[in-house]
């Protein structure tokens, strides 16, 4: 019985143990294998597009367009997209 705990913790540690939406820093950390970098959550892709993020409110670990209009969630300074691009 021992010995089968700690195959599963081992494999856990192999694998990733980390669901969407929880933080990591590298895919590696990540049920699906990825980790959004600029979120740092695990996503259910890779979502490295402009204007995409995995942290929305309620959608958290999906990649998800953020809407026009939605405060920068890096600066916290309630920037918006500025032609595509966040600034």
């Amino acid at each position: 019985m021992r010995i089968t705990g700690i195959v599963l913790i081992l494999n856990a540690m192999l694998v990733g143990c980390r669901g969407p939406g929880s933080y990591c820093d590298t895919g590696d950390e990540c049920d699906s294998g990825n980790c959004s970098i600029d979120d740092h959550v695990c996503c259910d892709v890779t979502c490295d597009e402009v204007c995409f993020s995995c942290r929305l409110p309620g959608r958290e670990g999906t990649c998800t367009p953020i809407p026009d209009g939605t405060p920068d969630m890096q600066s916290g300074e309630g920037l918006v997209p500025v032609h595509g691009m966040w600034g």
